[in-house]
């Protein structure tokens, strides 16, 4: 995969990533049921995600970023395209529930694996699992279980839900205004973060704030994933098939 450098791309996006809304400033008074049910609620009404951008990666072995476009339909289906400089196409990245085809134009080659994080970790360095990479797309970091709510607190213009299952913690800072989740952290239990998830830059589409900037990250691992959405629209209708060329060389993985 060649990528376009992006180390100030990059630098941006993590400041950016970092700010809160600035019109959330409400008073707060919804109980933590109340606060989940409108999340949920929130991401059910999002069922198709159409949209272009700038994808960036980061790790130790290399950083880069690359124009994408994607098409996204809930629950089980993605379709990014990759692209350079000029519109020059660099690859196809096609995910389902069960089958990872990341496909290079310019050497005419396809890895096909399961979407396990596997796959995605030999291609890119990142080990995220379907659902995951979906979130990282649409900023619904949001996990409900059967983990036991910790704590509930308000600041900064948000609600701070922190749930716990075991040694591990799962916190929560959701809009108090348009009850996205701006962050969210897995906590050891040394109370290190092991991931980081921050969505900024809300937009209304379709009558829904749409944070435009989403950033994923893995402190441990030095390893990181940020979205930042040029143009983006739901619940529009979308098509997330892919076909390889017959003449394309097929990795199995």
């Amino acid at each position: 995969m060649k990528w376009i450098p992006g180390a100030f791309i990059a630098s941006a996006l993590l400041a950016a990533g970092c700010a809160a809304p600035a019109h959330a400033t409400r008073e707060l008074t919804l109980g933590p049921a109340q606060v989940v049910e409108r999340v949920e609620g929130r991401s059910d009404r999002i069922r198709a995600v159409k949209g272009d951008g700038v994808l960036t990666i980061e790790s130790p072995e290399q950083s880069g970023s690359s124009s994408f476009d994607i098409r996204l339909k809930k629950p089980d289906s993605m379709l990014v395209s990759l692209s350079g400089p000029f519109g020059i196409r660099l690859g196809v990245l096609s995910f389902s529930r069960d089958r990872f085809v990341f496909y290079n134009y310019q050497d005419n080659y396809a890895f096909v694996g399961k979407s396990d994080g596997s796959t995605l970790h030999d291609m890119f360095n990142l080990r995220m699992k379907f659902d995951e990479v979906l979130r990282a797309f649409t900023g619904e970091f949001f996990v409900s279980g059967d983990d036991s709510l910790d704590s509930f607190t308000t600041g900064g213009g948000a609600y701070i839900l922190t749930y716990r299952s075991g040694e591990t913690k799962r916190e929560y800072r959701v809009d108090g205004a348009d009850y996205f989740v701006r962050s969210y952290r897995v906590l050891d239990a040394g109370g290190r973060p092991t991931l980081t998830a921050m969505a900024s830059e809300p937009d209304e589409t379709d009558s829904m704030v749409i944070p435009r900037l989403l950033r994923v990250i893995f402190p441990a691992e030095r390893r990181s994933i940020t979205v930042a959405y040029s143009g983006i629209e739901i619940n529009v209708p979308v098509s997330c098939s892919f076909t390889l060329p017959k003449s394309a060389d097929i990795f199995y993985r």
